[in-house]
């Protein structure tokens, strides 16, 4: 009984964006997009146009206390969006070390620079370093 109410484990809620996700995610926005030109609305459609983005999972807002500590591995590193709303659009969040959700595009740069590329990851680690904020 105990087992049941317990959260998951905080590994769980945060999985490194990798391609075969981005993948996903496009085969989704895929098979969406083929579903509404076929016309095929079921009661799961007209569910999913109601979803509204979390107010608590926000961009630049404090990651909630129930995800728990993220890992340091994965701090400032591309992760898979945890708001149900933005699974099927091409997005990514990183998250810094005082636990800051920032949201990225996962789209390429510049039509140059994709979300596994090092001068991408590096301008992502520059841009949500604490530092440069702590003096505003």
């Amino acid at each position: 009984m105990a087992s049941s109410l317990a959260l998951p484990l905080s590994d769980g809620f945060f999985r490194r964006l990798s391609k075969e996700s981005l993948k996903e995610i496009a085969d989704q926005i895929a098979e969406e997009k083929a579903n509404k030109e076929a016309g095929d609305k079921s009661l799961l459609d007209f569910v999913e146009e109601e979803l509204k983005p979390l107010s608590f999972l926000e961009a630049e807002r404090k990651l909630p206390f129930v995800y728990g500590d993220v890992p340091k591995e994965l701090i400032s590193e591309p992760l898979e969006d945890l708001d149900p709303f933005y699974r099927n659009q091409m997005t990514f969040i990183a998250v810094n070390r005082k636990k800051r959700i920032y949201r990225f595009n996962a789209t390429n740069s510049l039509y140059l620079f994709s979300p596994f590329n090092p001068v991408r990851r590096i301008a992502i680690k520059i841009l949500i370093h604490i530092y440069p904020f702590m003096f505003c």
